[in-house]
């Protein structure tokens, strides 16, 4: 008896490890759990950001209002946490856009980024460091465009292709991660995901926004020993269960 519970608990620790994995497979429709996210406010109140089917064919995160940029973030734990726990995360979303209307000049663009945030040891004068991708431009010619990027390995320590780093600048004036930082250690402490027109070292006009968000989507594949691991014990636990039937 004293083995089987053992057993038991030894399970139980392994299936406690893997819930507890972050980041977790979710996507958000804004049809019910929107998983904290949310976007700007306009601070002259006219316009703002609402769940609502206005451009969208569903209910999605819905932004109108003149402003430089648009950031939208969520520090819900499925979207955060140690992005080291998974063998590979990708991100995805679906953007609706009416309008990115330099105002006499007409519709135009604006870059897209999502950024992985770390509050936990900010430079010097900063709130956080983190990486970032850019993902391609919100563009009101094209109402629905899909975005994904895909971190093939949660473990390099240097940047991978097409990311960058927040938290200090070089010579030139180019954002970079601080010299004491690596890309997996800012995955290992990821606290704030955001997608943002907001690309370091680019400064905007205003704009009119009329975008919204949809299907934010975040899918990771643990680590292959993990998922053995629990796969091995629940095979045991399986494995004494019909031996004590058997002895009954």
């Amino acid at each position: 008896m004293k083995t089987v519970k053992t057993l038991i608990a030894v399970v139980a620790g392994i299936a406690c490890s893997a819930a507890l994995a972050n980041p977790k497979t979710t996507t958000v429709d804004f049809s019910g759990n929107a998983y904290g996210w949310e976007g700007m406010q306009a601070a002259n109140g006219a316009g703002g950001t609402k769940i609502d089917d206005v451009i969208s064919p569903t209910k999605a995160l819905h932004t109108t209002m003149e402003n430089q940029i648009l950031i939208f973030g969520s520090k819900d734990a499925n979207f955060t946490g140690n992005y080291g726990t998974s063998k590979s995360v990708t991100i995805s979303l679906d953007v609706f856009s009416e309008h990115v209307n330099y105002f006499n000049f007409g519709e135009t663009t604006r870059p897209l980024i999502v950024e992985l945030r770390d509050f936990d040891t900010p430079p010097p004068g900063l709130n956080y460091s983190s990486v970032w991708y850019y993902l391609g431009d919100v563009d009101a010619s094209k109402p629905l465009q899909h975005f994904s990027v895909t971190i093939a390995d949660t473990k390099s320590k240097g940047l991978p292709a097409g990311w960058k780093g927040y938290g200090a600048m070089t010579e030139d004036l180019q954002s970079e991660l601080p010299s004491d930082r690596t890309f997996k250690n800012v995955l290992a402490s990821v606290d704030q995901m955001v997608f943002s027109t907001a690309m370091p070292g680019v400064v905007s006009d205003f704009v009119y926004f009329d975008v919204a968000l949809d299907n934010i989507t975040i899918s990771a594949v643990p680590e292959p020993s993990e998922t053995m691991m629990l796969g091995a014990g629940l095979g045991l636990l399986a494995l004494v269960a019909r031996r004590r039937k058997r002895a009954a």
